[in-house]
This record gives C-alpha cells, structure tokens and sequence, in this order.
C-alpha cells in the first residue's frame, strides 16, 4: 500500500510541474538509478576477487593452503566411509632457496609457477580429488610446498606410478630466461583413515614422511609409517621438553679437557650443554639439539651457552692465570645464517670483558653445504672480531679438501671415527688421519683430535706431530668444581702460547 501511495503522490507530482523541472528531476533519477547499480556491481565484482583471491594462491593460481584443508576435510570422511583409498601427497622442491640466493626471487617465482604447471599435467583427471569446475588439483601450501591428493587409486603401487610421474617430470630442466635449471622434489604421502582422518593431522604426517625423504637423500618419496609415527611423538616429547628447559634454566654446562699432545698439559677445553632434568637427560644433546634447529629454539639455546661460557671465564680468570686457555663452544648451522649472530656475539664480549683470542667457535663440517656464500661471509665476520674457528668433524661431509682456501678456520677436529680406525691394523683405515694431519700442515692449520681412548691412538697422534688431543683416555667431560680441580694442578701450563 505504500508503495502504490508513493507512486500516486509521485504522478500527481508530476503532473503538477513544467516540462523542465520533469526532464531535471528524470535525469537525476536516471543517474541515481544508473550509480546505484554500478556501485552494486562494483561491490560484487570486489567480493568475488576477494573469494577467488581467499581460495586461490596469487603467484601460481593453485589452490592455497586453506581452500585446500576445507576441500580435503569435507573428502576425508567419505573415502573412509566408503574405504576408498584417498591419499595426500606434500611435495617440497630440492634445494629451492638456493635458487633463489643464486639467481633472485624473480626467476624463484618463475620456477614454481612452470613447476606448478608440471605437477598438473603429471596428474590424470582420474587422478584428481577435486575435479569441480577449473579448480585445480594442486595446491600451493607454502613457499616451495606444494600439497596433491589422488582420490580414484586402489593401491599403493597405483599411487607409486603417480609420484614417480611426477618425480620424473619435475626434474627435468627448467629453461628461464638464459638459465637453465634443475630441481628436484622430496614427496612424503600419508593416507586417510590409516595416518589420520582430518586434513591436518594427514598435512602433518605427510609433511614428516616427506621430510624423511629429505633426510634419506632427497629426490624420492616416503610413505607415512609407524616408525616416523614414533619420531614425530619423540619430537614433540623434545620440543615441550626445550620450551620447559629453557623457561625453567634446566640446563647446565660440562668441560671437555683439551690437552697439548706431547706434554700433556692443559691447553684449553671444550663446552657442552647438559639436561639432567626430564626427557632430555634420556635423549642427549645428539638428539636435542636437531630439535631445538627445527624447531628455532637454537638460538636462545645457543647464546645461553655463549653466555653462559663467558660468565665462567669471569670467574675463572679471578681465581686462576687463564689468558691461554682457549675455549672451544659448538654453534648451530643455522647461526651462519643468522644476520643477527655476530653483532649479538660482540655485545656479549663487551659485556664480559672477554679476550676474542679465548674463545673458538666450532662449526660441524656439514654447516657449510647450504648456502655456502653466506656462511662463508659470517665466518669472516666472526674472524673479525678475533675469535678463531674450528671445522669439527673434518672428513666426515662433503667438503672439497680444495675448498678449504674458503673458509676463514685456524683449526681441524679430527672426528673420532678416525681416529678409532687407528687401532683397526688397517692402513687404508689409517691414512685419513694422516691425510687430514698433512692438510693441516699445508694450510697452516691446527689440528685437534677427539675421541682419543687409547694409548695407542695417543703415540701414533703425537708421532704425526698432531697439536692437540681430547678423549676419555685423558679425562672425560665434567662438572665444574671437578674440572676447577683439574685447573688446579695446569695453571702453569696455561702461560705457554697455543699458535
């Protein structure tokens, strides 16, 4: 009734202008009418974007990782309803962030949307999971992550012929601008019902069967098993168990007597973390530490060590003479990457009143196979400050002898492996020892061996003139107020130079 009334007043309205005032008052109708619908239209057409842009991942027009969970978790309990097999595949490509360091973000980006279009065409529409209109079966779950779930396989071996279709195609070079690339691709899968019945708990575990992948020489595929089953729950038992160390200051440190090889005297000494509280006096350090990198509580872990340290010289040097003793500190890989590291190393000099001669940072010799040119650069920045450095487990990875021109060390650490194939009667055994002993004398480097436990091992380390030795033979790690003991009887020692 209102309406008709408003129409009635309105013709009675204009019935009573001229002919002007109604052409005025039609237009602005006519234009009011006319913004109207264009601003609606306009609203939707921002609304849709948005949707496709909430859904769709912007660099490769994948799936992106929440689309991807709400589509996957509406499936999962179908297929196991129904026990059809419905498996998750979490794809991560090689060595991708070299890519990226070598070449730029640019030509990064290229390479996942031309690797994008690969992981597509590698996949059968009955293949495919979600086949509604032009949504695509692959999602961008990350970075260089992608995620695919095959849905029409009846067995492991079909979904095999899937993933070695797509290992195939994926490593074959990419050519980008005047470059010419190869990627490969780690693949962990994980199976609905059997390792998990929500798109979470199935992402996680595939992530971890794709990780060991990674770890078990990259370039192949993984299926979710009890025993990575066992290792995620270890891994977490770790992690609560670092958050709750370190919250509560349950860590302590030990000391590694490092002697000079032929008069036996004490040179310098070795710190090591320690837990004797909770899950972490079970697992070690071996253990913990690969935790605390993945999970990026290493650097707190790290700097409490180096502090930790440096608060102990303090005391030490108001007791004894200790301006020769050197103190060797284990780093994390990941602090070569950390821009922040060295800037954080020299305040804590400062702080400390500590000499940089006294202290050597020790890098494991696998550190330095990713992203070599910047941690070569942080090496030289460490070197800077006067703190020397130590490649530990030299031998053990996959450094080029030529290639340690590179890097900025004063020292090797024979790694005990080594050193306990002197007593195998092997002389094949035997020579690396020597081997590492001559390059160390060519580049006019120090040499430190450990796990030195027998005498045997000790006489044929001094005949190669090797400077310094670390084992249980000697002394085991200890306890402060044991090795203030040691420290006792060796301040004299301490006076003699170490280079």
């Amino acid at each position: 009734m209102s309406c008709c009334a408003g129409t009635i007043c309105m013709l009675a309205l204009f019935n009573s202008l001229d002919q002007i005032t109604i052409a005025r008052l039609s237009l602005g109708l006519g234009l009011s009418i006319f913004f109207n619908a264009s601003f609606a239209s306009l609203v939707n057409q921002q609304k849709s974007s948005l949707e496709k842009e909430a859904m769709e991942d912007y660099l490769t027009g994948l799936l992106n990782r929440r689309s991807f969970n709400l589509r996957l978790d509406s499936e999962i309990p179908g297929a196991i309803k129904h026990n059809k097999i419905l498996a998750l595949l979490y794809i991560d490509l090689d060595n991708f962030k070299q890519i990226n360091d070598n070449y730029g973000h640019d030509i990064g980006d290229i390479l996942l949307q031309q690797a994008s279009k690969r992981m597509q065409l590698s996949i059968r529409p009955e293949d495919m999971l979600f086949s509604i209109s032009k949504a695509p079966s692959v999602a961008r779950l990350a970075g260089d992550e992608f995620g695919l779930v095959l849905s029409n396989t009846n067995t492991a071996h079909d979904i095999e012929l899937v993933v070695n279709r797509l290992l195939n195609k994926l490593e074959e070079p990419y050519s980008i601008n005047t470059f010419k690339l190869n990627v490969n691709a780690s693949i962990g899968i994980a199976i609905a019902g059997k390792d998990g019945s929500t798109a979470d708990v199935l992402m996680k575990n595939a992530d971890a069967a794709m990780y060991k992948a990674k770890v078990d020489g990259k370039k192949r595929y993984q299926f979710f098993n009890e025993v990575i089953a066992e290792k995620i729950a270890e891994y977490s038992t770790i992690e609560t168990a670092l958050q709750n160390a370190i919250a509560e200051k349950l860590f302590y440190l030990n000391y590694m007597p490092i002697y000079h090889s032929n008069s036996l005297e004490i040179a310098g000494v070795e710190v090591l973390i320690r837990c004797n509280s909770g899950p972490l006096c079970e697992y070690g350090p071996e253990k913990f530490i690969p935790v605390a990198e993945r999970c990026g509580l290493i650097f707190d872990i790290d700097f409490w060590v180096i502090e930790s340290t440096f608060q102990q010289i303090v005391e030490m040097r108001e007791e004894f003479d200790i301006d020769e003793l050197f103190f060797c500190i284990n780093i994390s890989a990941k602090e070569l990457l950390n821009k922040n590291f060295v800037m954080k190393l020299n305040a804590l000099l400062d702080e400390y009143n500590i000499q940089a001669k006294q202290i050597e940072l020790e890098i494991t010799e696998t550190s330095l196979v990713g992203d070599l040119d910047k941690s070569v650069i942080t090496l030289e920045k460490i070197k800077e400050t006067g703190i020397t450095l130590s490649l530990d487990d030299f031998g053990t990875g996959y450094t080029a002898f030529s290639q340690l021109t590179r890097y900025p060390v004063s020292t090797l650490k024979i790694d005990r492996s080594f050193v306990n194939d002197i007593e195998s009667g092997s002389e094949k055994k035997r020579s690396m020892v020597d081997i590492i002993s001559s390059l160390a004398n060519l580049y006019e480097l120090s040499i430190i061996a450990e796990g030195v436990e027998t005498k045997h091992q000790l006489d044929y380390l001094q005949n190669l003139d090797c400077q310094y030795v670390q084992g249980y033979y000697l002394n085991k790690p200890m306890a402060w107020l044991e090795f203030r003991e040691i420290l006792i009887t060796n301040v004299p020692s301490m006076r003699s130079s170490r280079y």
